[in-house]
């Protein structure tokens, strides 16, 4: 495939020097048992987003610098150092095994895939002026170049390229591999299929939109606007309803429910805190299971019945869920790591 460099990060000394001198020629280096849990306050965690099984999530460290694929059981994980802002955006393939960022330096961009398995790190697309995150379905890879986007089988081999008309740093597949979402140079979403290539867009164009997120399973696509307020796009009607207040949302793996963080603002026109929300999709009904008025919590996940989410710039907590009697029943909140 045109562009793909494949490297692997070894384990004894020497290999890992001589991946070291590869990546640097790129302005990179990849630093495997840096990545532990970050305990001092010189490396918050930031843009923290848990792969599907619950065990890995990437975390952005200080900007500029890279990103963390941290081990949730505090051993020893990846420290990626070069990637300026790759931690913000990133993506996971379904069954957790491949991550997907971009690098920009020197005024040019790649595509690139991690194999958290084998520690292979590939080059998806050649460089260039604008190139996207990559978007992970069972069967196909897709990533934006341009206005185009390419799309790979899941060995990466090119299988055709896609005209959009305008650039997306994301385009999202959704989880049968049939639909993108991304939004235009207008920041308004819009829903490509791709057996047709017809595309239509879906937001109502009063402001701007961003981060389509499609729904685990029903088909749907749920997007924030500029104003901090949730939005979901029902295939069933073609309608778009508001879900109320939130920020940095992610599904539940049913599809039935929207978690996220939602600002309390203070008299003096500042956020005073967030707490992390749960929402029902079907009908808008809504609980807070944070509640806590002296700590700001964000960055929201549920994987296997575990909510997992950002407290400050420091802390990560797990905090076991139960759905019971038409409400949500919080279990004991363990932090996944020591405070500093």
């Amino acid at each position: 495939m045109h562009g793909m460099n494949r490297k692997t990060i070894g384990q004894s000394v020497a290999v890992f020097l001589a991946v070291l001198a590869l990546l640097f020629s790129a302005g990179s280096a990849i630093a495997g048992g840096r990545g532990s849990l970050p305990q001092s306050p010189g490396e918050p965690i930031r843009a923290f987003l848990p792969g599907p099984l619950g065990h890995q999530a990437v975390a952005e460290d200080q900007p500029g610098r890279g990103f963390l694929l941290l081990r949730l059981d505090g051993q020893p994980g990846v420290h990626f150092q070069g990637f300026p802002h790759a931690g913000k955006q990133v993506s996971w393939s379904p069954d957790g095994r491949w991550i997907g960022f971009k690098q920009i330096a020197s005024g040019q961009q790649v595509a690139m895939v991690y194999d958290t398995r084998s520690g292979r790190l590939l080059d998806l697309t050649a460089p260039s002026p604008r190139c996207g995150v990559p978007s992970f379905a069972d069967r196909l890879v897709a990533v934006s170049r341009g206005t185009r986007v390419l799309l790979y089988d899941r060995n990466f081999r090119l299988l055709r390229e896609i005209g959009l008309g305008h650039y997306a740093n994301l385009v999202r597949l959704s989880p049968d591999g049939q639909r993108l979402a991304w939004n235009d140079s207008d920041d308004q979403i819009w829903i490509t299929w791709l057996a047709t290539g017809k595309s239509r867009r879906i937001s109502d164009g009063t402001q701007g939109y961003f981060n389509p997120l499609w729904q685990p399973r029903g088909g749907g696509l749920l997007f924030q606007g500029w104003n901090e307020q949730l939005f979901y796009y029902s295939p069933a009607s073609g309608r778009v309803k508001n879900l109320g207040a939130g920020a940095h949302p992610s599904w539940s793996p049913d599809g039935q429910w929207v978690f996220c963080s939602r600002a309390t603002w203070g008299e003096n026109g500042f956020i005073a805190d967030r707490d992390i929300w749960a929402v029902r999709v079907a009908d808008g009904w809504e609980q807070n299971l944070t509640g806590t008025p002296d700590r700001f919590e964000d960055y929201p996940a549920i994987r296997s019945g575990v909510l997992l989410f950002r407290a400050g710039d420091q802390q990560l907590f797990r905090q076991p869920l139960l759905y019971r009697n038409g409400t949500w029943r919080r279990l004991r909140e363990e932090p996944l790591q020591q405070p500093p």
